[in-house]
């Protein structure tokens, strides 16, 4: 089950092809969009971990709509096929504690294509250990592309976030990412239900929805400020807090002679980073790790996923 669900982040179809930023575009591609702050910005083959140095302030998006229907919660590792219609739906939340307050950074992205496959890197090997994924390249620009084609599903609406959220498709079929940046209540709340509803266009209509069962409190391994040293073999990983099937997702990448990222997803309250995971990181690389809740619906002949994630924890790390 859990393979399924790495499949559906790192196969995900494109977030959106219009990002504010390149840097924005390579993260979206993955499902994944982390705000440009006062960072430092390590762009990686999965995922662009940012690490915040300083405080700053992030665009706000312009969507505000209105509330979807509640739906159903699926269970994760239900993920998009290798090939034929396919879409994702992201929203994500980015925490920031480094500037006093907690600032939480909010993203919203979708896409649609007749092809859900992407179009691997030749210069990038993927393998699978134990509930991770690893994913090695001989370049500096890892991972694999966006399918071209994207198709509208309508506007998509989305509810159960800290305000409503409503993407319009441009004329192209694209979707501009909602981003938004408060330190009042995070984007995504702790506990309960987000519902995203489709009105319909060259993909049919359809609603899904994905809920968080609590706060997770990571255990192990133990991060000091936005550092930590990690061991050359397993890694364990633990947490306390959420429900039963709620999931932590973890993000490890390093750059050296080729470009190494590691994603895994875990559930039951822990999880082990294998050594074979561990020997592709060089001796210094970045973390990232959060609660995870996503499912999938049919809409015609498209199978959307439809994923929340909150990444509230970012750190460098050494072994």
């Amino acid at each position: 089950m859990l393979s399924s669900t790495l499949d559906s982040i790192v196969h995900g179809v494109a977030g959106a092809s219009k990002a504010r930023a390149q840097a924005d575009a390579d993260v979206s591609r993955y499902g994944i969009a982390l705000p440009m702050r006062c960072v430092l910005l390590l762009v990686t083959p999965l995922v662009a971990l940012v690490l915040v140095l300083g405080c700053g302030s992030a665009k706000k998006g312009s969507g505000q709509g209105d509330a979807g229907d509640t739906g159903d919660t699926g269970s994760p590792g239900n993920g998009p096929p290798a090939n034929g219609p396919g879409g994702i739906v992201t929203v994500q939340e980015s925490v920031d504690v480094n500037c006093g307050a907690p600032t939480y950074n909010g993203t919203v992205s979708a896409s649609f294509s007749e092809t859900a496959a992407v179009v691997a890197d030749p210069s990038c090997t993927v393998s699978t250990a134990g509930d991770c994924q690893i994913q090695i390249c001989d370049g500096g620009d890892a991972g694999a592309s966006a399918p071209p084609g994207p198709l509208s599903a309508g506007t998509i609406a989305v509810s159960g976030t800290a305000s409503p959220v409503s993407l319009t498709p441009d004329p192209d079929g694209t979707y501009e990412p909602y981003t938004s940046s408060s330190t009042g209540a995070p984007f995504i709340p702790p506990s309960g239900t987000i519902q995203v509803t489709a009105s319909g266009g060259a993909v049919p209509a359809f609603q899904a929805s994905v809920a968080f069962g609590g706060a997770l409190t990571l255990t192990s391994p133990q991060i000091s400020g936005i550092s930590t040293t990690l061991p050359s073999g397993d890694v364990p990983f633990t947490w306390t807090g959420g429900s039963t099937g709620d999931h932590l997702q973890v993000f490890l990448s390093a750059n050296a002679t080729k470009t190494a990222s590691v994603t895994c997803v875990f559930s039951g309250g822990s999880g082990t980073v294998p050594a074979s995971a561990m020997a592709t990181m060089s001796n210094l690389g970045s973390l990232g790790a959060g609660p995870l809740s996503t499912t999938s619906v049919t809409a015609g002949s498209f199978d959307v996923v439809v994923k929340a994630q909150v990444i509230n924890l970012v750190a460098v790390f050494t072994k």
